[in-house]
């Protein structure tokens, strides 16, 4: 079996985590073509079977990549990712990936940065609220 590792860190844990590897998946560089690891399918249970717990960084929240030309645009082209004004759709986009990966382990990062991690212009006091209520809902599948 081949395992293809782009642009990933992988973290050993002892102890706590049972001895088990963390993988800390940053996308946000890499991938430009639309493409990331979390959307293949073998991908979970690869690192299920080797005892890795996958993650994210700041830039892909709840396992998905919304740089440029990635999963969002692919998914959901020439709408915003802006919550005020698309939050049904980046909710269901979000609560897709947890459905996919759920069943192996995960660490899901959560929050909300804007487009290609720029500001995001519609996080204001009350949003990130929202949005982590929304993840906290998801995660409970």
């Amino acid at each position: 079996m081949k395992i293809c590792l782009l642009n990933m860190l992988i973290l050993f844990a002892s102890g706590s985590l049972g001895g088990r590897q963390i993988l800390v998946q940053d996308n946000s560089h890499a991938h430009k073509d639309g493409g990331t690891d979390f959307g293949l399918v073998a991908d979970g249970s690869v690192a299920d079977e080797y005892g890795i717990v996958m993650g994210s960084s700041h830039i892909e929240p709840m396992l998905r990549n919304n740089i440029a030309g990635a999963e969002w645009d692919r998914e959901y082209p020439g709408e915003p990712w802006d919550y005020v004004k698309n939050r049904e759709h980046i909710y269901k986009y979000w609560e897709e990936r947890v459905k996919e990966n759920g069943k192996y382990e995960n660490i899901y990062t959560i929050g909300k940065r804007g487009k290609d991690d720029e500001a995001g212009s519609d996080i204001t006091v009350s949003v990130p609220e929202r949005i982590f209520a929304d993840q906290r809902d998801i995660l409970k599948f």
